[in-house]
């Protein structure tokens, strides 16, 4: 994390805002954020989505690289996870799904407050799987209907949007291309790139990026990651955001 060029980022948007209010999310896998804490308290604009999926051996499923003494100072640092702005960024991989419950609970019982759950997508769910997420977010389910008043609802239920996964909005590559969903970004999907951009901000006008958009939305930018995905891992990455989906509509009555 360059937090030094955080802090200036921050600052000028700040500028260039005026009176309008401005938001930001940092996305990190906490092993540098021990001695950040007082500047994100100070700035309550600020949000931190953080990579943990349970305990060490659960985490580094899907986080490689993180050593267990830098995992063990995120999760036993308070200053970090009293922070207001902390969602955990909670990844269920297929073969974790069995352990989902037991992992939330580990992380719960930490201190942390605010989840973010994301099965692992474009990858292939076996049957029993899929019905242990089922069994999984079920129990997570009864968890928050006995607490209601004491848990925080996931930040699942304040999203929304046309691509399972990925987000869409005005995204900025490192080189100046804009697109209008962050789907380019992954491996997976990184031939799509043409398909999905919309211009450089050294170069284009606003009226042609407002009309790229207009072009953009009048299409359903998951038929083209359909076609870049072998069947059967599509299919099985649409029932999982179901259950998912299923999850979060027990969750809100809607």
């Amino acid at each position: 994390m360059c937090f030094g060029l955080i802090k200036e980022v921050v600052s000028c948007a700040k500028k260039l805002a005026g009176k309008k209010k401005i938001n930001f999310q940092i996305s990190t896998n906490g092993t540098l954020l021990d001695d950040k804490t007082d500047y994100l308290e100070k700035h309550k604009n600020i949000s931190i989505s953080l990579s943990l999926d349970g305990d060490y051996s659960a985490s580094a499923v899907n986080r490689r690289g993180i050593s267990e003494k830098a995992y063990k100072n995120i999760i036993n640092n308070k200053k970090i996870t009293s922070l207001k702005g902390l969602v955990v960024n909670m990844v269920i991989a297929p073969g974790q799904a069995a352990s989902f419950h037991d992992n939330f609970l580990y992380l719960q019982q930490k201190g942390f407050k605010k989840f973010n759950f994301l099965p692992a997508y474009f990858v292939l769910w076996k049957k029993n799987q899929l019905k242990e997420l089922i069994s999984g977010f079920d129990r997570v389910y009864d968890l928050y209907k006995k607490n209601k008043k004491t848990m925080i609802l996931p930040k699942n239920t304040e999203v929304s949007g046309r691509l399972v996964f990925f987000n869409e909005g005005i995204v900025v590559d490192h080189n100046g291309d804009i697109f209008f969903n962050n789907a380019v970004l992954s491996e997976r999907f990184h031939s799509l790139r043409s398909k999905f951009k919309a211009g450089n901000i050294s170069n284009i006008k606003e009226k042609d990026l407002l009309l790229r958009l207009k072009r953009y939305r009048s299409y359903d930018p998951m038929l083209l990651l359909k076609k870049q995905t072998p069947r059967n891992i599509f299919l099985s990455t649409m029932l999982a955001d179901r259950i998912l989906s299923r999850f979060i509509r027990k969750l809100t009555g809607k």
